[in-house]
């Protein structure tokens, strides 16, 4: 077996180049004191040969900076979570900052003994997805660096937030089923009462607009099981003619598409469905998914120049969602929506 080859030292990097330690400091620290040109092209010609690395700690504890953001999630299993995971990094990253990632699995204990563990490691700010069951936002708020929610909190959070028009989103979601000529449809909605609340009431308002009742509603987990389990009980006792579903995130909805053809319902032909989020994984269920995409990259990226750009303010940002029209909402099929057509509405403006 080959010996693992030993991490060069600054002491290396100075022996190499025949200066002093630090010398070799004033180097990589752009000071405190200048270095001539040619000496300091001799101290990096040593720093590339012996692979030098910095140590990175001790580097921020004389900085006050680790350069690094901390990322509380609920889970790492939703699709959705971890490809905003993903967006926050790509857009740390090209600021030159790293990103350290906690999971809670929904557990408020666990997300304020992460939270503390992140503060400690010296973090440059948090970028935090409250739990379900998180209800104030008071450990959060003594915090010496700046933190900015995503997706659950409303505009009025005393810390930064950053998320979707939900209500808007819903309500563009449930009129394009309304377009379908669905006029019965059902509400599948989390346990997170900010998102649900705001996604509830543009599901309300579509149809109140269009004449019909909103009077078949249900909640279930943000999980594959949750959406599965909530769909059977809802349509186990026939569901009182529903004909549509707006459901609350992609995993709720493959969930529901799983328990719909367990209970020999066709989707789109006999239950039209369209979700929230916009996953990667919604284009590969079948039928595809209908969503409304959220703006993942976007969430990512102004999180980020919160943090880093304007760590003094608090910042209520909110970005519009896209319906992504594939298939489950009907389009596309010859037979969804036939008997149904003399029903149809408008697309809303």
């Amino acid at each position: 077996m080959r010996a693992l080859r030993r991490a060069a030292t600054r002491k290396d990097v100075a022996s190499l180049a025949g200066v002093s330690p630090a010398v070799v400091s004033y180097v990589l620290n752009d000071g405190p004191r200048p270095v001539a040109g040619p000496t300091r092209e001799r101290v990096l010609a040593a720093v590339q040969e012996l692979n030098y690395r910095p140590d990175g700690l001790a580097r921020s504890l004389r900085l006050g900076s680790a350069r690094t953001i901390g990322v509380v999630v609920p889970d790492a299993v939703n699709p959705f979570f971890a490809e905003l995971t993903n967006a926050i990094e790509t857009a740390a990253s090209a600021r030159g900052y790293g990103v350290l990632v906690s999971t809670t699995a929904n557990d408020p204990d666990r997300e304020l003994a992460v939270v503390q563990n992140l503060v400690e490691r010296r973090i440059d700010g948090l970028i935090f997805m409250s739990s379900e069951k998180r209800h104030g936002l008071e450990d959060l708020l003594g915090l010496d660096i700046p933190v900015v929610a995503l997706d659950r909190l409303t505009g009025e959070a005393p810390v930064s937030t950053v998320q979707t028009r939900n209500e808007l989103g819903a309500l563009t979601g449930t009129n394009h089923l309304l377009w379908h000529g669905h006029l019965r449809i059902a509400f599948l909605g989390g346990p997170d009462p900010t998102v649900t609340r705001a996604r509830r009431a543009g599901w309300r308002e579509a149809l109140r607009r269009a004449g019909a009742d909103a009077e078949v509603e249900t909640v279930a987990p943000f999980t594959f099981e949750g959406g599965w389990a909530a769909t059977r009980e809802l349509f186990a006792g026939g569901a009182r003619g529903v004909t549509g579903m707006l459901v609350c995130s992609d995993v709720q909805a493959i969930g529901a598409l799983k328990a719909l053809d367990e209970l020999g319902l066709r989707v789109p032909d006999d239950i039209a469905l369209i979700s929230f989020d916009g996953t990667t994984i919604s284009q590969y269920t079948k039928p595809a998914l209908t969503s409304i995409v959220q703006p993942i990259s976007a969430f990512g990226e102004q999180a980020v120049a919160i943090i880093v750009d304007s760590p003094g303010t608090v910042q209520h940002v909110l970005l519009d969602g896209v319906l992504e029209v594939r298939l489950s909402c009907g389009c596309g099929s010859p037979h969804a929506g036939r008997d149904r057509a003399h029903n149809r509405t408008t697309p809303a403006r």
